[in-house]
């Protein structure tokens, strides 16, 4: 129901029919002329800023292969636009000497560590969690409570077309008998760019207004009137409504709560982890430094007290 909720940046995914089509756009355009000893490279690249390129094989890799199946040609041209716009401003940066601030070792180096601190926590985190069904269940009886519905929800069939009169005739075809999923097939928008009728169960507030003022009003199996939106013009049929302040059931939270206990399993992971390094190195503290962080004339309680550090420790050091 995403589509018809709040709109929300572009996510940088890219289909891959899209992309090869505006490759080749791209190509015609940037690459025409090349000589045959490029023409193995200049087919690959979608976009050529100065001497640096954007090839197609560079974006395809940046996006998960479930995604593809519902991108859009904006979304192509969507980060297509932000590549050319960061390396216009990474050109012009380097140009006007930017990358000899002297602060940019230090970033750097930082940014290394940063990366290789999340390489080794992905390689902790990556192993798999079993998580027992039984586990699951006496999970959700402790913390029922946590599962309290806030919204009414409503699970709906929907019909989606951009002009009204085909809206009318579609919901006369339906309220004369016929296969509600059947005339959505034939007319609706909606199915045909993601072959999609099922929009599950959604809230008041995940939907735009015009739709959320209408169809929370219909019984479970009513058909409602044609609802116009920035869409375009929609019908639901109602098949199931969920009311609110009741908890929801173990099979809705399922998933939610193998997360959490997932989440649980790799945070404990993470802290044995770092408990185990801790005894495979020497550690050397003065935490009494920090006190000159503070300043004497500030109220007792505003400075942090820490731990005193015996006089045998103060003999090592290590950075």
């Amino acid at each position: 129901m995403q589509n018809y909720g709040k709109k929300t940046r572009l996510r940088v995914d890219i289909c891959n029919t899209c992309l090869r089509f505006v490759s080749l756009l791209l190509i015609v355009v940037f690459c025409f002329g090349c000589s045959k000893k490029d023409a193995h490279v200049t087919q690959n690249v979608v976009l050529r800023v100065g001497t640096d390129v954007l090839t197609l094989d560079e974006i395809q890799k940046q996006v998960p292969l479930e995604k593809y199946s519902t991108l859009t040609r904006e979304q192509v041209a969507n980060y297509v636009q932000v590549w050319l716009e960061k390396e216009l401003l990474v050109q012009e940066a380097y140009r006007t000497g930017l990358d000899k601030h002297p602060d940019l070792p230090a970033v750097l180096k930082q940014a290394e560590r940063d990366f290789l601190v999340n390489l080794l926590i992905d390689s902790v985190y990556s192993k798999d969690v079993y998580v027992p069904e039984q586990e699951m269940i006496n999970y959700y009886e402790r913390n029922k409570e946590n599962y309290d519905r806030s919204e009414n929800e409503i699970h709906t069939l929907c019909i989606l077309v951009d002009d009204e009169k085909v809206a009318y005739e579609a919901r006369r075809r339906i309220l004369r008998g016929e296969d509600f999923e059947q005339v959505a097939k034939e007319v609706s928008i909606d199915y045909a760019r993601r072959n999609r009728i099922d929009m599950g169960y959604f809230k008041p507030s995940e939907v735009v207004p015009e739709i959320a003022r209408h169809v929370f009003d219909y019984k479970v199996g009513s058909v409602t009137s044609v609802i116009k939106s920035d869409f375009g013009y929609h019908i639901f049929k109602i098949l199931d409504r969920r009311n609110s302040h009741t908890v929801k059931d173990y099979e809705e939270v399922k998933d939610e709560i193998r997360n959490n206990i997932i989440a649980d399993r790799k945070t404990e992971r993470y802290q044995n982890y770092i408990t185990s390094l801790k005894s495979n190195v020497e550690i050397v503290s003065n935490y009494g430094l920090l006190n000159q962080l503070f300043n004497d004339d500030k109220p007792p309680q505003q400075i942090q007290k820490v731990p005193p550090v015996a006089e045998s420790n103060m003999e090592h050091s290590n950075d």
